[in-house]
């Protein structure tokens, strides 16, 4: 990639922990949101976006790109519907939206998460969903937008289709599925009518009421052998105490909702749940929610300590609280707040389906991303090659949030039960 240019008088706010040593320090204290208009955006690659009816882009390149040479077979992909024993391997990450350098970010990111779907725990999977939240569209420069880092990938154009990307704010949630599995809607799929249940609603993304963060939930049906559908949700629900203890369960009761819907026979969501609180741990099993947590499928019920806060600014476990599933905490900027196992992955089946999903035996929720960090790439001016570097400059954090890896097989209805 071309590394991009920042000026040596980069503005630098009057209140900060310390002066700026170098170039770095002056991005990471100024490289915050930047305004930008939509209409002035320009695809580095092209590609074909969504239309206002939200059906995924099929994301084929009007022009070719060079074939994955980790890929043996070139011939075009055909979508099928998923059938009893075929295995989705999940991947959610929260890519902080907040956090300079963002597509250098998401670069790593994207490295990171094709060698875990290479990996022997992941190469025998059907499919692929990929679930990305705080994807943010905006930048100072629009090549180093997070949106641009993902859509720019070959890797991304070549393998998968996407959902909406249009946000309720200025940062939002972002759904790859591999195109060999059958989305509803999607102009490559043409299933038989009555493989299409007319209730089912193909792509959607639909704002949360009286969010005060423009949270939504950004939903894609993959069309089952049965002619159901099995339904994808991305959220990231809302952030922090008060307003958003409150919201939190309503938003994942719409959730719940939405995969119980006719012609779903199941379903899954993840990503970004903010289970900060006492109440947000049991969340899942409410009587109006009743979802099962992957993580708790393998690892059982964990408590955590009660309150938001911890007396030291950041938890330095060598762990990083794999035991506990922690996703957060542990990198990026330092914090008061209690490390926490905010993303999750939960999942259900309808009573009455005759297909349904069910946790691989024998395998576990696994972490992406932990302790990750890229190497940055800066153009220096003469100036700031005068000033103190340090390996460290040159490190950012991928993400302060651990992504998760996950996979879920079709099976039969028994997981159908009340959880």
């Amino acid at each position: 990639m071309s590394p991009v240019s920042f000026s040596a008088d980069t503005k630098v706010p009057e209140e900060g922990p310390s002066p700026p040593r170098n170039v770095f320090d002056k991005v990471r204290q100024t490289g915050g949101p930047y305004s930008f208009e939509w209409s002035s955006w320009t695809w580095t690659k092209p590609l074909s976006l969504p239309t206002k009816t939200w059906n995924p882009v099929s994301s084929r390149p009007t022009t070719p790109i060079p074939p994955d040479p980790k890929t043996t077979e070139n011939a075009p992909v055909v979508p099928a519907p998923l059938k009893k024993g075929d295995i989705i391997s999940i991947l959610t990450w929260n890519i902080d939206f907040s956090a300079p350098f963002a597509r250098q970010r998401v670069e790593k990111a994207i490295e990171h998460i094709r060698e875990v779907l290479a990996s022997p725990s992941h190469s025998s999977s059907t499919g692929t969903v990929l679930l990305f939240q705080e994807v943010y569209g905006q930048s100072k420069a629009i090549e180093e937008s997070s949106l641009q880092g993902l859509f720019g990938n070959e890797w991304i154009q070549k393998n998968f289709l996407a959902a909406d990307v249009t946000f309720s704010g200025s940062y939002g949630s972002l759904t790859f599925v591999s195109k060999n599995i059958a989305v509803v809607g999607c102009p490559d799929v043409s299933p038989k009518p009555q493989q299409a249940p007319v209730s089912t609603r193909g792509c959607f993304r639909l704002p949360f009421p009286h969010s005060n963060m423009g949270r939504d939930v950004l939903g894609m049906d993959l069309l089952l052998e049965s002619g159901q559908v099995l339904r994808v949700c991305n959220v990231h629900l809302e952030s922090l105490s008060g307003v958003g203890t409150r919201q939190r369960p309503k938003q994942l009761a719409i959730v719940s909702k939405f995969l119980q819907e006719p012609g779903v026979a199941c379903g899954f969501v993840a990503g970004d749940m903010n289970a900060i609180e006492e109440s947000d741990f049991t969340l899942p099993q409410k009587p109006d929610i009743q979802l099962r947590d992957l993580w708790e499928n393998y690892n059982g019920f964990i408590t955590e300590p009660s309150g938001q806060k911890q007396k030291s600014a950041r938890n330095e476990s060598p762990t990083r609280g794999e035991k506990k599933g922690h996703t957060w905490g542990y990198q990026g900027r330092p914090t008061i707040f209690w490390p926490r196992r905010l993303d999750k992955i939960l999942f259900r089946t309808n009573t009455g389906a005759s297909i349904g999903l069910e946790p691989v035996p024998d395998e576990n929720v696994d972490r992406l991303g932990v302790g990750l960090k890229v190497r940055l790439q800066l153009d220096i001016t003469e100036e700031d090659e005068e000033q103190e570097y340090t390996e460290e400059d040159y490190m950012e954090w991928v993400s302060d949030h651990f992504g998760l890896a996950a996979r879920l097989m079709i099976g039969d209805s028994k997981y159908s039960e009340e959880v």
